[in-house]
C-alpha cells in the first residue's frame, strides 16, 4: 500500500494561519502563527522566518490547524501552547493563572534597582503569587534571596511550584495556601503584589481573550476595582522590614487613588513607575 501523506511547508501552513488570524482581529498574527506552530514542532518560532520551507508532517499539519482554530475563538496563546515569556524565562501556564503580562515586568526591575547585590540574605514575599513570574524572576537575579509566594487558589500554587522546579528555585522559594496575609507571618525586605483591580464594569470591556479564558477572580476587584487594596495595604505595614519596600501593580489611572489609599494607612509612596507604554504601573511604598 503506498503512503499516501504528503508534507507540507511549514511557510504555507503559516501563510493561511496568518490570513485566519487577521480576519478575527488578531493583533500580531504572524508572531502568533510562528509561536503556535513553533509548539506543534518543538522549535523555535523564529526558525520559520529564515527556513520557511521546513517540512511539517501531516499530524503535525492537523495539530497546528486545530490550535489555530482555537485561537480564532481568542483562547489565549499561553493556554494554547501551555507557556509564556516573563523576564526571559519560559513560564508554565494554565486557565488557573493570570497570562504574565509585559507590564508586570516594571515591579521586578524597580525592586532590583532598590536591592542591589548584597551579601545579607533578602526576605521576599509574593502576595497573589499566581504563576510565580514576579518572585521567580526577582529570585532568579538575587542568588542571596529567598521567597514565599502565597495564593487563594491551589491550583496556582501548584504552577508556581512547578515553575520553581523548572527554573531550578525550588530550594529558596516555598507556597502557601493564604487570602491575601491571612497566614502570613514574618517581616519581608521585598513586597510583590499583582492584585485584581478590574472594576465590573470594566471588565464587561475585556477581549474575549481575558475575559472568557482568564481566572475571573485573578481580575475582577469589585465597583471600583480597588477592592484588593482597600484589603491589603491597611496590613502591609507590619511585614515590611525596617528598609523593605512593597512594589504593587496598579491599573490604568489608578496610580493616584492607590497611593491615597497607601497613604491614609500611614505609608509612604516613595514613587510610581511607568510600563513600557508609558502608563503609571507600579507603586514602590515604604513605611514610616
Amino acid at each position: 500500500m503506498t503512503d499516501q501523506s504528503v508534507c507540507t511547508e511549514a511557510g504555507e501552513l503559516i501563510s493561511t494561519a496568518v490570513s485566519k488570524l487577521t480576519a478575527v482581529g488578531i493583533e500580531l498574527p504572524q508572531l502568533e502563527a510562528r509561536i503556535l506552530l513553533g509548539s506543534v514542532m518543538q522549535i523555535p518560532p523564529s526558525q520559520f522566518i529564515v527556513s520557511p520551507e521546513i517540512k511539517c508532517s501531516d499530524e503535525e499539519k492537523l495539530k497546528y490547524i486545530a490550535l489555530v482554530e482555537r485561537r480564532k475563538q481568542y483562547e489565549p496563546v499561553s493556554h494554547l501552547t501551555g507557556f509564556r515569556e516573563f523576564w526571559s524565562l519560559n513560564y508554565q501556564i494554565t486557565s488557573s493563572v493570570l497570562d504574565p503580562r509585559p507590564d508586570s515586568e516594571t515591579l521586578v526591575f524597580e525592586a532590583l534597582k532598590s536591592f542591589p547585590e548584597r551579601k545579607l540574605p533578602l526576605r521576599v514575599l509574593d502576595i497573589g503569587v499566581g504563576s510565580g513570574c514576579l518572585l521567580l524572576s526577582f529570585l532568579s537575579e538575587r542568588p542571596n534571596a529567598v521567597g514565599i509566594g502565597v495564593d487563594i487558589s491551589l491550583s496556582a500554587l501548584k504552577i508556581a511550584y512547578q515553575n520553581a522546579v523548572s527554573f531550578e528555585l525550588s530550594n529558596r522559594a516555598v507556597f502557601q495556601q493564604s487570602n491575601w496575609l491571612d497566614g502570613v507571618a514574618g517581616e519581608y525586605d521585598v513586597i510583590f503584589c499583582n492584585p485584581p483591580y478590574v472594576s465590573s464594569e470594566e471588565f464587561k470591556l475585556l477581549h474575549d481573550d481575558v475575559r472568557k479564558f482568564e481566572p475571573r477572580e485573578a481580575l475582577l476587584a469589585g465597583v471600583d476595582g480597588l477592592e484588593a487594596y482597600k484589603n491589603i495595604l491597611p496590613h502591609i505595614s507590619k511585614f515590611l522590614s525596617k528598609d523593605g519596600e512593597a512594589f504593587f501593580e496598579v491599573g490604568i489611572n489608578q496610580a493616584q487613588r492607590v497611593s491615597e489609599i497607601s497613604e491614609a494607612n500611614g505609608l509612604i509612596v516613595r514613587g510610581q513607575f511607568a510600563d513600557i507604554s508609558g502608563i503609571p504601573r507600579c507603586l514602590a511604598i515604604k513605611k514610616h
